[in-house]
């Protein structure tokens, strides 16, 4: 018998087979490899689509609240402030003040009435602490306290000794701050003596000094004299023996710096097991404040974190212990005790292969910290998840952008993280809302779905957004009330649940398979059907585009719901009606012979959204390739 190579044998005939999707195609999208390379349950190509109830569906629109642009520059910032006795205000920086929203109206109420008229227009940020919104750009530090005009925060004046004596001494007690230039002595009187000697020389004027005497305010030239170069209180009359009875507060020029703590570019509310301090940083150095008080921060509430040739991006909070976030590299505090009870903030390195490249990136998810890192070289790296460990690794710090860090199809205009600009990755701006990261890097907002993500299996779905979302500068979630400020312009964004539209307008929202083989490329596939299950539409025109090794095709595909008819001309008040509330399988005859089938489904009718419920390709082996 002669021999019949394999390619000249006839295949025995196959039956007709079927291929569905896992998981409700609820694996995200795929960027870095080509499109018959990822899972079966990702996109090569997705935008607009999110997953609800763990299938791909259009995302809702977000609409303008302020028809017409407070203006031309960016909102800079929102925060829903809860006021003493449990009122809320929305607090919106925008063109340098700080306004109250109406959420009815949507108009904007200056707050900086008082003598804080403006601060600068940068991005700004808020924490609140004792019942107060505080607000910081780097520059200005400021509050609001839900009743008087926004204001300067006033550093606390401390009493740097007690029991002093008239011409010194006394007891170190609490120690300078960097907010302020003023301080307090406290003197024990004598009788006889009237002159008293302060801690320092050189002081400002004397209208910046103020006296008390047995807990009575003094006023000056009548009740006391200050000689502001020997730094001599001399009192006008025989103040009699009394411990602590002579309390005087000067000010000295350049004593400390308070832009030490008004430039920090972040604050992190963190105290070990409680929130009962605030940390800033600024450049390479944290600072710390006092228990529960904003407005002091002590001489020695600080820290060189580290080496002082790269600067702290941020903080994150993971368990009880306090991550500092720098450009190359990663520690953390935890609250500790010496032997005397002492508290001790030391610093402990945790990871010295990433740092943090974006420092509004960092959010907590899962015990740990996301954030959009790069390489302690400098190289941007995708975004890290640090996780919840302590222990020195580089392990700790998980790559979960890979998928989308590059794009294959660049080309094509389909971007990945790297084909941003180093200033956009830096400008990146994230939150964390309906169980979903969100962050908006140039021209899109990354969704990075906690939901469907599975971290213990190096599972990450991702997929992109854009529209008015692409445009977020700052997000708010006001008690589900979902909130994006403008990164250009002062619009205020609304997310509306049901809306297809975005500001009225069409929606762009579209699905792509990956490039099916069903098991083999080295035969032609017969497909014959594609049937296709969409939820929430009554009527609708879907466009699919099938896409083969010969070529694309485009085809609408008309969806006309099972239990769709016209309501218009029933009486109610005399008849009754049930409803199928299954959604209908809109099958496609296929028809094409290849050795891959693709298709991209998207639906570019204004008020239609698009739910992909189920997919289910017939298919029949043909000739070998």
């Amino acid at each position: 018998m002669a021999y019949s190579p394999a390619y000249m044998k006839t295949p025995t005939p196959k039956p007709i087979q079927t291929f569905k999707f896992p998981n409700g195609n609820n694996g995200g999208t795929n960027l870095r490899v080509q499109a018959d390379q990822i899972n079966d349950n990702q996109s090569p190509d997705m935008l607009n689509m999110c997953y609800r109830e763990g299938v791909p569906s259009n995302r809702w629109g977000f609409n303008k609240v302020n028809s017409t642009s407070f203006g031309i520059t960016p909102i800079r910032g929102m925060f829903r402030f809860n006021k003493p006795g449990g009122t809320k205000v929305i607090l919106v920086a925008w063109g340098g003040k700080i306004y109250s929203l109406n959420t009815t109206t949507y108009a904007l109420t200056s707050l900086c009435t008082g003598t804080k008229a403006t601060l600068t227009d940068a991005d700004t940020y808020f924490f609140t602490m004792g019942g107060k919104a505080y607000i910081y750009n780097g520059t200005d530090f400021c509050y609001y306290d839900g009743t008087n005009p926004v204001a300067d925060v006033v550093g606390y004046v401390p009493t740097i000794t007690t029991g002093r004596g008239s011409s010194g001494g006394g007891v170190a007690n609490e120690e300078l701050n960097y907010l302020s230039c003023y301080w307090k002595d406290s003197f024990t009187t004598v009788t006889g003596t009237t002159a008293y000697t302060l801690s320092f020389i050189g002081l400002t004027a004397t209208t910046d000094t103020k006296a008390w005497l047995n807990g009575e305010e003094l006023e000056y030239a009548t009740d006391y004299t200050v000689d502001i170069a020997t730094g001599i209180v001399t009192l006008a009359a025989d103040p009699g023996d009394g411990t602590d009875a002579l309390v005087v507060q000067a000010k000295k020029a350049g004593l400390e710096d308070a832009t030490l703590i008004t430039k920090c570019t972040k604050f992190e509310l963190y105290g070990g097991k409680n929130d009962n301090r605030v940390f800033g940083c600024n450049g390479n150095m944290r600072y710390r404040c006092y228990v529960n008080d904003p407005t002091y921060w002590p001489l020695s509430g600080y820290e060189m974190i580290t080496s002082s040739s790269e600067d702290i991006v941020g903080f994150g909070k993971m368990l009880d212990y306090l991550v500092n976030l720098k450009e190359q590299s990663l520690s953390y505090t935890a609250l500790e005790e010496d032997d005397s009870g002492n508290l001790l903030w030391s610093v402990y390195p945790l990871n010295d292969e990433y740092g943090c490249l974006a420092p509004d990136t960092i959010k907590p998810v899962m015990s740990g910290l996301i954030f959009l890192a790069q390489t302690n070289e400098g190289s941007p790296a995708g975004f890290v998840y640090l996780s919840p460990s302590l222990v020195r690794s580089q392990m700790n710090a998980i790559p979960i952008s890979r998928d989308i860090n590059t794009s294959v199809h660049s080309a094509e205009g389909t971007k990945g993280l790297n084909d941003y600009t180093r200033a956009e990755l830096m400008n990146a701006k994230a939150f964390i809302y309906d169980d979903k990261y969100w962050c908006r890097i140039g021209d899109r907002c990354w969704v990075l779905d906690l939901r469907y993500s599975d971290f213990a299996n190096g599972v990450y779905v991702w997929y992109p957004y854009n529209g008015n979302p692409a445009k977020a500068n700052c997000f708010l979630d006001d008690e589900g009330d979902f909130y994006i400020g403008d990164s250009t312009n002062g619009y205020i964004y609304k997310e509306e649940p049901d809306d297809v539209n975005e500001d009225g307008v069409l929606l762009d929202f579209y699905w792509t398979s990956p490039q099916v083989f069903n098991g083999s490329r080295t035969y032609y596939k017969d497909y014959e059907e594609l049937a296709i299950s969409f939820g929430r539409q009554v009527r609708a025109n879907n466009k699919i585009t099938f896409i083969t090794d010969d070529g694309k095709e485009e085809v609408v595909v008309a969806v006309q719901a099972a239990n769709a008819f016209d309501f218009g001309d029933i009486d109610f008040s005399a008849w009754t009606f049930g409803a199928n509330p299954f959604p209908s399988t809109q099958p496609e005859i296929v028809g094409y012979s290849a050795e891959y089938l693709q298709w991209k489904i998207e639906n570019d009718e204004k008020d239609v959204g698009l739910v992909i419920l189920d997919q289910e390709l017939t298919f029949q082996w043909g000739e070998r390739v």
